[in-house]
């Protein structure tokens, strides 16, 4: 039984695969909608580049799991047995076959009222067969809008509603052969007016509204009009209120009289008389006018009430009434005896405000300020052009001004009249006319002379901002933290000490010394010592100077953190009919030192043609030398005129100037050699015909000599020789050579015995390292381990390890072989075990070594055999 089955690929999502190869599928789990991906099948599209293309799945399966013929919300259509569905609903609608079709345009409501038509088929019919019919017919038949049931009405229709008539309702009245509408309100003023009388009318039905004369009665509503415009008006309301107006449109006063002959009573739980003007209750003469049983009001005077409340009383208690007014309401002022009071103003009319507590107790203003015999507390501020007396020291911190004073004193600062003072000292500083004068020290945190300062003794200034003029007849020591002078005129600082001098920032090392502006321009009109280092930091640096004297043996110019491709040197200035430049220097375009006595500045790249350089020279000249040469010349000259002296060579003088044929020596005394110990080349011993006697020199081309090697080559030597040979020998000595890791070609002859050859074979080789003897075949018995591929058959027992590649193996061996690799052909394998061992996909095995992996099958892919999951996995 199988323990895998093939799946492909899937997952629980609502998404497509990212990618899919030829061929191969997919599926998504997850709940399918119209705007995801769910249960869907995919496959790479071989034809599209292997895009992944949706090819089914049970979400649109679903779509047609329902009853034929019905039409279901959001799925597919399928029609009955007999092509139809219940419902079809389109947002537009084409009658014709393709091509040729015509898009509907009627409206829903214009087919539902042909729906309502109750023509029958036959009467149809009729219009079918009707001849004559023309456009302008079916126009007029347009521009009716008459409804199916309008229609069925004029066509005999017996059918009635029940209809309230309104004003706007109409009539069809045929108006002397012509079909009209007619108003009701049109009927209506014609059934009024064409009536003769109302006489035999003895009742009427409910009416809306009805005018009789001067009198309309409409709804809860009476109206009698007296005149044009002029109305009185019965209302009545919900709940029974009754409402009664009059009203004149000239503005004319539209007066109401209710005369009772008798006793006229206004019964209400409330009665209210709200008038836009006065309201006057007149008794009769000698009567009052009596309120709430009690309360008598004649001719002005109210008695018998116990209590009179009103927010705006008009007039003068009476003095017996006063001691009766408990409360008063809000008053605008209010006057008692001398006493004033409007709004936020207490005012006394004559004499003094005496304002007197309970014994005890005092007097509170604010809810915080207590004055209490005289003393006042609780208040955070008080402000008085004109205190009197002596405040608390509590207070004295939150005085903000004080009036003008004869004399001060605080604590034990002094003030009289133009004296400041100590307790101590009353006329420290007096104030004068424009003048401050101090007979002590002052000691100020933030001094500010705006004008000219005069101080005759020594003055010690931390921090000074002088904005005028200072003039200082003594020493001046400034020890400041900072110290700015900054003036809109000339700033000079000058001594006539010429032994001290002005001496900037020298009592303290380290302290870094700034002149000038970055645009501006520092002057020293004389000389200048510095005993630091000086750095220029701009871009041109000129020094005016008739001597120019440099200490420092080494002069450093021009900056090697980049190749700038500029000169080295020095650029002079001189006039020669007009003025000129030289350059020396260091030329980079070639990197040798050059002259130019006419230069071109050209950005610090100098060119022009090469000058004359007067000197002594040592080392290899390039270039014409004009001018006698003083002194030895090694090396060579590309040419030469002559020699300033000339000298004889083999008996012919030379002087330079041209080729000389010299004389040749018939017999030498003495040959000066010189040595040739290395060079690798062949020279020719020199050798005399005879042992003595003047001889001719000769050399043999078959006798030949290396310095670089030492060797000495020819035909043939006689004699004993020490050292290497080359050539033919009877016997020579053999030394072992058992470990050198190298490679060493073995000997051999032709013959078996006699005189022969030694030769050598380049595929027959011998490694005295390893032991290995290597060549193209063997013939022979072997015993040990053979390396290298064996061609031809092998006949007999191998012993060991076999590594290549064999045609066949007879039989008789394949039980004693134990592995093999990379065999071409096997033949039928009658027994055997394959074990532990495995078989590589790509030879069609499964490239595994155990059953621990599953879900794996080997398939071809064209070239090869490869492993292939039968489980596409799950993707998200």
């Amino acid at each position: 039984m199988a323990t895998n089955v093939i799946k492909i690929r899937r997952t629980t999502g609502s998404t497509a695969p990212g990618t899919l190869n030829a061929g191969e599928l997919a599926f998504s789990g997850g709940s399918g909608t119209q705007g995801n991906m769910g249960q869907r099948l995919f496959i790479g599209d071989p034809a599209n580049s292997n895009a992944v293309t949706v090819i089914g799945g049970n979400y649109f399966s679903n779509l047609m799991d329902h009853a034929h013929g019905t039409t279901t919300a959001s799925s597919g259509l399928i029609v009955d047995a007999n092509k139809s569905t219940s419902e079809l609903r389109t947002g537009a609608l084409y009658l014709g076959t393709s091509g040729s079709d015509t898009l509907i345009t009627a409206t829903a409501a214009e087919l539902n009222t042909l729906d309502g038509i109750t023509s029958t088929v036959a009467e149809l019919n009729l219009l079918d067969g009707v001849s004559g019919l023309v456009q302008a017919d079916f126009t007029k038949l347009a521009a009716v809008d008459s409804t199916a049931a309008e229609l069925n009405i004029v066509d005999g229709g017996t059918s009635a509603t029940s209809t309230t008539l309104a004003d706007a309702d109409r009539l069809v009245v045929n108006d002397n052969g012509t079909m009209v509408q007619v108003a009701l309100t049109d009927l209506e003023t014609y059934m009024e007016t064409s009536l003769d009388t109302l006489s035999n009318v003895t009742s009427v039905g409910t009416l809306t509204a009805l005018t009789v004369d001067d009198v309309a009665i409409n709804g809860k509503v009476v109206t009698m009009t007296g005149s044009s415009g002029d109305t009185a008006t019965m209302t009545v309301g919900t709940n029974g209120t009754f409402d009664l107006t009059t009203v004149d449109t000239a503005a004319a006063a539209a007066n109401m009289t209710l005369t009772a002959d008798g006793t006229f009573e206004a019964v209400g739980s409330t009665i209210t008389l709200d008038s836009g003007g006065a309201i006057n209750l007149e008794p009769a003469a000698g009567s009052a006018i009596l309120l709430d049983g009690t309360i008598s009001v004649d001719a002005g005077v109210v008695t018998g009430a116990t209590s009179i409340t009103s927010t705006a009383f008009v007039g003068t208690l009476s003095t017996a009434a006063q001691a009766n007014v408990t409360s008063l309401g809000t008053l605008t002022a209010l006057t008692v005896d001398n006493l004033g009071i409007n709004g936020n103003t207490i005012t006394a009319n004559s004499g003094a405000v005496n304002i007197t507590p309970a014994a005890g107790s005092a007097i509170v203003l604010d809810g915080t300020i207590s004055v209490d015999a005289g003393v006042v507390t609780g208040a955070t501020s008080i402000t008085s052009t004109a205190f009197v007396g002596t405040l608390s020291t509590a207070a004295q911190t939150n005085i903000t001004s004080l009036g003008t004073l004869t004399a001060l004193t605080v604590d034990n600062v002094a003030i009289n009249g133009a004296t400041i003072g100590h307790t101590g000292d009353t006329d420290l500083m007096t104030v004068a006319s424009g003048v401050l004068t101090v007979a002590g020290e002052v000691d100020a945190t933030s001094l500010d002379i705006s004008g000219d300062a005069d101080i005759d003794g020594t003055t010690n200034l931390d921090n000074t901002d002088i904005d005028g003029s200072l003039t200082v007849d003594g020493a001046i020591d400034l020890n400041a933290t900072t110290l700015d002078i900054d003036a809109s005129d000339d700033i000079d600082i000058d001594t006539s000490d010429t032994t001290g001098g002005i001496a900037i920032g020298t009592a303290n090392s380290g302290v870094p010394i700034s002149i000038g502006h970055s645009t501006s321009e520092v002057t020293v009109g004389d000389n200048m010592t510095i005993t630091g280092d000086l750095t220029v930091s701009g871009t041109t640096t000129t020094v005016n100077s008739t001597t120019v004297s440099i200490a420092d043996p080494v002069f450093e110019i021009g900056a090697s953190g980049s190749d700038d491709n500029l000169d080295r040197g020095l650029k002079m200035k001189y006039n020669s009919s007009g003025a000129k430049i030289a350059f020396m220097g260091y030329d980079d375009s070639d990197g040798k030192f050059a002259f130019i006595p006419d230069a071109t500045d050209t950005s610090s790249v100098f060119s022009g043609s090469i000058g004359t350089l007067k000197a002594n020279l040592e080392g290899d000249v390039t270039g014409d030398v004009t001018g006698d040469v003083t002194g030895d010349v090694t090396g060579n000259a590309d040419t030469a005129t002559a020699l300033a002296t000339a000298r004889t060579i083999g008996g012919t003088s030379f002087d330079g100037t041209a080729d000389i044929a010299v004389a040749t020596a018939t017999v030498g005394t003495n040959v000066t050699a010189s040595a040739n110990n290395s060079t690798d080349e062949t020279v020719y011993p020199t050798f005399v015909d005879g042992a003595t006697g003047t001889q001719g020199i000769e050399t043999d081309t078959g006798f030949t000599y290396n310095p670089s090697t030492g060797v000495i080559t020819a035909t043939q030597f006689t004699g004993n020789v020490t050292g290497n040979i080359t050539g033919n020998v009877d016997t020579f000595t053999a030394s072992a050579n058992n470990s050198t890791d190298e490679t060493v070609y073995p000997v051999f002859v032709d013959g078996a015995t006699g005189s022969q050859g030694a030769e050598t074979d380049t595929g027959l080789t011998y490694n005295p390292s390893t032991g290995m003897l290597t060549t193209t075949g063997v013939t022979a018995t072997f015993t040990g381990n053979i390396t290298g591929d064996v061609t031809g058959d092998v006949t007999g027992d191998v012993t060991g390890n076999v590594s290549g590649t064999a045609a066949t193996v007879t039989g008789g061996t394949q039980a004693s072989i134990t592995s093999a690799a990379n065999l071409v052909t096997v033949g039928t394998i009658g027994t055997g075990v394959w074990e532990g061992t495995t078989v590589a996909v790509d030879q069609g095995g499964t490239g595994l070594t155990s059953a621990s992996s599953s879900g794996f099958i080997p398939v071809s892919n064209g070239s090869g055999f490869v492993m292939q999951a039968i489980d596409g996995g799950t993707y998200s």
